[in-house]
């Protein structure tokens, strides 16, 4: 499960209604387990996204540009 704690104006994930502190389970199915995931699947141009949002789970389709990204940054487990 990867926690994003920023989402950037006018970005995908904006767009999206992705928010602080949503909860990213899923890429295509395949539990996020860490930021190599997100960098994968931001490589990607179309992809689906699991969400947990205070319990609440939705599925997301990402469709994009080649060179965009979705534009959110995660929490830092440090």
């Amino acid at each position: 499960m990867l926690e994003i704690s920023k989402v950037y104006k006018n970005s995908i994930a904006s767009f999206l209604n992705l928010k602080k502190g949503d909860k990213i389970l899923a890429f295509n199915g395949f539990e996020a387990v860490d930021v190599l995931d997100l960098i994968f699947y931001d490589g990607q141009t179309r992809f689906s996204i699991t969400i947990d949002r205070d319990g609440e789970v939705f599925d997301l389709r990402v469709d994009k540009d080649e060179f965009e990204i979705l534009g959110i940054e995660l929490k830092s487990d440090n």
